[in-house]
């Protein structure tokens, strides 16, 4: 342990439950890892937000540079021991707080996202090049970056953003078509948030956000839209098909959240606790929300999935037989059940999974 409030950590486990990896990921200040997704063989990415000047850094790292709040991108090969195991690490970030919450990998090049409130962001290839800024900290405004770290270190940034509006703007998730498009999704509190015209209005306090970017010279977006309705509403996680359909769950507040052949119509509400994690709090009376846009942004499928107790939901996977996995938090004593294992919520929040049928592409 490096010290500081916290270290990050990274482990494995085998299948029959026993660790076969675990290691301390940080240096001597404040270290949290919010994310990770794994890569090609025993290789996990993570990312997160780091206060330390000596956090563990590989020697082709992009960024050597530690000036006040970083995020960090790192990659561990939980094959091997030791300093080997640390394939690669760096900082990334300006002169103020950043953090990286989203993380995604296609054939080695990371593609990542979080949150700014610096104004000198390293910016490559940008459809927003303006830092537009917030009032909540460091949540100010999202940005998305891919990095190949295959190339030199100046070289290895393919594309870096700003994207957001003149209030907060929180990234929730990313996702990743192909070698051309990234998807990024949040909350956003900015009414004049990047969109276009498949775009509902800015309604409510928080609206959710997905925006797809073409991240190859040209770049531009794609679509940019807010999701959500007249209270709070955020995404938490996204994944993609190979028909460019883009599949998204988090959690919506509001009572007119727009569904689309829905297994759930009504909004049923629900309030947190004081005590809740952040996120649930930030969105305030809750149900989870799931949902399906097209390759051009409309939605085509839409549904709220609650009880009267606050449901949230952070993630999202697809199956086989076109089948669509959600999972996340609930406090509902009246969740809608089928063919459940476990018929009774056990504490003041249960996990829940749900799968959808035949709502993605079986090829």
């Amino acid at each position: 342990y490096n010290g500081g409030e916290y270290d990050a950590m990274v482990f494995q486990l085998r299948p029959t439950g026993a660790v076969k990896y675990l290691s301390y990921l940080g240096g001597s200040g404040l270290d949290e890892m919010m994310n990770m997704t794994l890569g090609e063989g025993s290789k996990v990415y993570v990312t997160g937000f780091t206060c330390s000047t000596n956090f563990p850094l590989s020697a082709n790292a992009f960024s050597r540079v530690f000036k006040r709040g970083e995020a960090f991108v790192t990659v561990v090969d939980t094959s091997k021991a030791g300093a080997a195991c640390l394939v690669y690490s760096t900082y990334f970030g300006g002169g103020e707080y950043d953090e990286g919450y989203a993380i995604a990998v296609r054939d080695g090049v990371i593609h990542f996202a979080g949150t700014t409130s610096s104004r000198d962001l390293p910016l490559k290839n940008p459809v927003q090049s303006v830092y537009k800024g917030g009032n909540m900290g460091s949540w100010n405004d999202s940005y998305a970056a891919v990095l190949d770290p295959s190339k030199a270190r100046a070289r290895q940034l393919l594309f870096s953003t700003y994207l957001g509006g003149v209030n907060p703007d929180i990234t929730g998730a990313v996702a990743v078509s192909g070698t051309d498009y990234l998807y990024v999704g949040g909350m956003t509190q900015s009414y004049d948030f990047p969109k276009t015209p498949v775009s509902p209005a800015f309604g409510g306090d928080y609206d959710g956000f997905v925006t797809k970017i073409k991240i190859k010279a040209p770049t531009k977006i794609v679509y940019s839209r807010f999701v959500g309705g007249n209270g709070k509403d955020g995404i938490r996680s996204m994944v993609v098909d190979g028909q460019d359909n883009l599949y998204i769950a988090g959690g919506t507040g509001s009572t007119n959240f727009t569904t689309v052949a829905p297994l759930q119509a009504a909004f049923r509400g629900g309030a947190p606790a004081s005590t809740d994690a952040w996120i649930l709090t930030l969105w305030s009376n809750v149900d989870a929300m799931i949902a399906k846009l097209d390759p051009t942004g409309k939605m085509t499928f839409g549904t709220y999935f609650g009880g009267t107790g606050a449901d949230g939901a952070t993630g999202i996977r697809l199956g086989g037989d076109g089948k669509v996995y959600a999972g996340g938090a609930t406090r509902s004593k009246n969740l809608r059940l089928a063919k459940a294992g476990q018929k009774k919520n056990a504490g003041q929040y249960d996990a829940f999974v749900i799968a959808i049928g035949k709502l993605a592409p079986t090829k």
